[in-house]
């Protein structure tokens, strides 16, 4: 009997010696893998079109949960704000502290920053992949936070990696091989592996020859890049940034030289100099205002200037990516310069805001010529005029698209700010406006961002962040 039990003991302690038992809870190796759909990125996605094809609440539309608390929360954003992937949504700040919140569909806070970033955390808009995993950046470090714990490796902070030569980000995007890019003003290009947050790469924009400064001309030696204000957009592995040349003081060139760059990134590549590689670049006469928008193969982007020159006149320029190189389409003069990105619409053409003139015109992408325009102010019909004052969200669908922004009056006395839903398929008719702020001599509540959308059960939620007013969510009631 003695021997029977030591023999089955022996067996025993062969077979689990020779098994593998697996943890109850066993990390998972995910891509960070960005959705089909939605507003998960500055401008939405990878292209900068600026469209969340998606339903909208449409009737009693009211506010559903409102949060200005934290002091992110309290100071808002003069960014993009929130991203989504239709489930959460992470919005960015410029204040001292919780400058990256993540929220859920009833306005849960799943997970803030605390001072692991700073105030220039609000210059980028977050990126947010399929498992509610996201990436932000301030001037100094680039993170992926997991607050749902997709991994199941049971931390939240995935990855933290400082960016070693500075420079004010401006929205991180992701490559086809899973490579983030961050381009920054008065910085270089960066380039990250998405899995670890390891730095695979950096890259100045550095002109083949002086351009010309004003300590240039008064004979002292001067040196300086490219660098941008703008988020990239990408297609496959290329990047294409519009970018201005700044000196080591960040002084424009006298003549406000600027330039469109594709990049091709090479993660890959076992040389770290060769990882990012300019494709071509095309010269124009800058600064931009606006992130360029990739339609098919062609570049739409601003600049203040026809060509390099002194005087201001604003264009529109459309630049085909022929491989190795960049083709003029057209460009066409604009009557004031671009602040706002231009959004695409599904139906054809490019919408612009015109803040000064206080109208949306929307752009044949073919010829450059004005298809229609929108005069906001008449739209609201509220005292006061009323002018665009945010980025466009374009959300419906293909054949039903509805046009987002927010639109802000500034009268005697009182200011105003609303967001309006255009209906464009239907004559450019207001579906519905919703006051968010009112205020005696300066509103500073004014939602300048997008708006991405939040569904459960079927019914969405518009979520955006305001200037100095808190974050907001809109239903329907």
């Amino acid at each position: 009997m003695k021997g029977n039990i030591i023999i089955s003991f022996i067996f025993i302690f062969f077979l689990i010696a020779n098994s593998t038992i697996e943890p109850a809870c066993a990390k998972e190796d995910l891509d960070f893998t960005l959705p089909d759909k939605g507003c998960y990125m500055a401008h939405c996605d990878q292209c900068q079109t600026d469209n969340n094809l998606m339903p909208i609440p449409e009737k009693n539309v009211s506010v559903v949960w409102y949060h200005r608390e934290l002091i992110g929360e309290i100071i808002g954003t003069i960014g993009v704000g929130f991203s989504g992937n239709k489930d959460i949504a992470a919005c960015t700040f410029s204040g001292l502290y919780d400058n990256l919140v993540i929220y859920d569909y009833d306005g849960n806070r799943l997970w803030q920053s605390a001072d692991l970033l700073n105030s220039w955390t609000g210059s980028s808009a977050p990126m947010i992949d399929i498992y509610g995993r996201v990436i932000a950046c301030d001037n100094k470090v680039v993170v992926m936070v997991d607050p749902l714990d997709a991994d199941a490796d049971q931390q939240i902070i995935e990855w933290v990696t400082k960016l070693p030569n500075g420079g004010i980000p401006f929205s991180p995007i992701l490559t086809k091989d899973g490579t983030v890019i961050i381009a920054t003003d008065r910085g270089p290009i960066y380039a990250l592996d998405s899995s670890n947050g390891s730095l695979l790469a950096i890259k100045y924009l550095i002109p083949e020859k002086p351009v010309l400064t004003l300590l240039r001309l008064f004979g002292f030696n001067d040196s300086g890049f490219y660098s941008t204000i703008n988020t990239p957009c990408t297609k496959g592995n290329r990047v294409y940034i519009s970018t201005h040349y700044k000196d080591l003081r960040g002084w424009f060139g006298l003549l406000f030289d600027a330039r469109l760059y594709a990049i091709d990134v090479d993660s890959d590549n076992p040389n770290p100099e060769e990882r990012l590689q300019v494709a071509w670049h095309r010269g124009f006469g800058g600064p931009s205002g606006a992130s360029p928008t990739l339609i098919n193969d062609t570049i739409f982007f601003d600049g203040d200037r026809g060509q390099p020159s002194l005087m201001l006149r604003p264009h529109i320029y459309a630049v085909q990516d022929m491989g190795s190189y960049g083709k003029l389409k057209w460009k066409t003069a604009m009557p004031t310069s671009i602040d706002a990105n231009m959004a695409s619409d599904p139906r054809g053409g490019l919408w612009v805001v015109d803040t000064y003139l206080g109208r949306l015109v929307r752009y044949s992408i073919e010829t450059g010529k004005i298809i229609e325009k929108i005069n906001v102010n008449a739209l609201v019909q509220e005292p006061g005029w009323h002018t665009p004052s945010s980025i466009i969200t374009i959300s419906g669908n293909e054949t039903r698209p509805i046009l987002l922004v927010s639109a802000t009056a500034i009268r005697l006395f009182k200011s105003n700010t609303y967001v309006i839903a255009i209906d464009l398929q239907q004559n450019n008719t207001l579906l519905w406006k919703l006051k968010i702020a009112e205020a005696t001599f300066a509103n500073l509540q004014i939602p300048l961002g997008q708006y991405p959308v939040l569904l459960k059960d079927g019914k969405p939620r518009i979520v955006f962040a305001t200037t100095r007013g808190g974050v907001w969510a809109l239903g329907e009631t």
